[in-house]
């Protein structure tokens, strides 16, 4: 039942992209302003008071415990319910994406991974695996993220109550009490409040990749096919980095090398346009 699932996942994932496509054109089309749209990022969630929360059957349980857990501290939650994690996922990421700056989303499924992928699919919607608490509070202070993702399967209720509330007590570009305090400075505040701009820029370049795509008259089938045998027997892995991602990149670059993978290397930038070159 599980293969059978997987096997079908494609397409739902792919009727989810189309929505997300569908909801970039309406974003793009609305009369908001830039400088609201900045604004509701760089708040996003340091006082958050509304949490929107889905999960699939294998993030329920922690689900479940994660909600109470905020209730009990006067946090109000909206449940979405549960369902295939990627209509989950696509679910409290519209939720997300209507509300900048007002709503928070929490995701769960077995890794927190399958939920990650697919909500990180809608502009504006900034998803964060964590898995302790340094993540969580990172990912906030360093990436504005808006949504936390856990896994049910690999991560204790008590864990999680504690990388939830590190979570929405961290503020954006404010010293977050992790390993990054030791690299923090004047200069890393003034680039993180340039970041919502560069990645604005990247998801005004992703919409316009995606009306290409929409162009291209490449047959369903072939996409599928495509997304089934991306990567289980790669021999070219495209890599890119931030400068505090360049030497663990190098260490793994090195050790691909080792065993025959055909590795392309697009250098350093900063983690939006690494990011952006390799999903390119």
């Amino acid at each position: 039942q599980v293969e059978e699932f997987l096997k079908n996942t494609p397409e739902g994932i792919r009727k989810v992209e189309e929505a997300a496509r569908e909801a970039q054109r309406r974003h793009a089309r609305a009369s908001t302003p830039r400088v609201a749209r900045d604004d509701a990022r760089e708040g996003a969630v340091s006082a958050a008071t509304h949490v929107v929360v889905g999960c699939d059957g294998f993030g329920e349980e922690l689900k479940h415990a994660v909600v109470q857990h905020l209730k009990d501290k006067g946090v109000v939650v909206q449940d979405l319910g549960c369902d295939s994690f990627y209509e989950a996922a696509a679910s409290v990421a519209k939720h997300v994406q209507v509300g900048p700056g007002r709503s928070t989303g929490m995701l769960f499924c077995g890794t927190g991974m399958g939920v990650s992928i697919v909500a990180n699919k809608f502009e504006g919607v900034y998803a964060a695996l964590a898995e302790n608490e340094a993540a969580a509070r990172n990912s906030r202070a360093i990436n504005n993220a808006n949504v936390l993702c856990l896994g049910g399967k690999v991560t204790s209720e008590a864990d999680a109550a504690r990388i939830a509330d590190a979570f929405l007590g961290q503020g954006f570009v404010t010293q977050p009490d992790t390993f990054m305090a030791e690299f923090w400075s004047p200069q890393v505040e003034e680039f993180l409040k340039n970041t919502p701009e560069g990645i604005r820029k990247v998801e005004e370049a992703a919409r316009e990749a995606q009306r290409r795509h929409a162009r291209a008259s490449t047959p369903r089938v072939a996409r599928d096919d495509a997304r089934e045998g991306a990567v289980s027997a790669a021999t070219h892995v495209v890599v890119g980095c931030d400068g505090f991602g360049e030497e663990l990149k190098h260490a793994v670059v090195q050790h691909l090398k080792d065993k025959g993978v055909v590795v392309q290397d697009l250098g350093c930038d900063s983690f939006y346009e690494a990011a952006a070159s390799v999903a390119k």
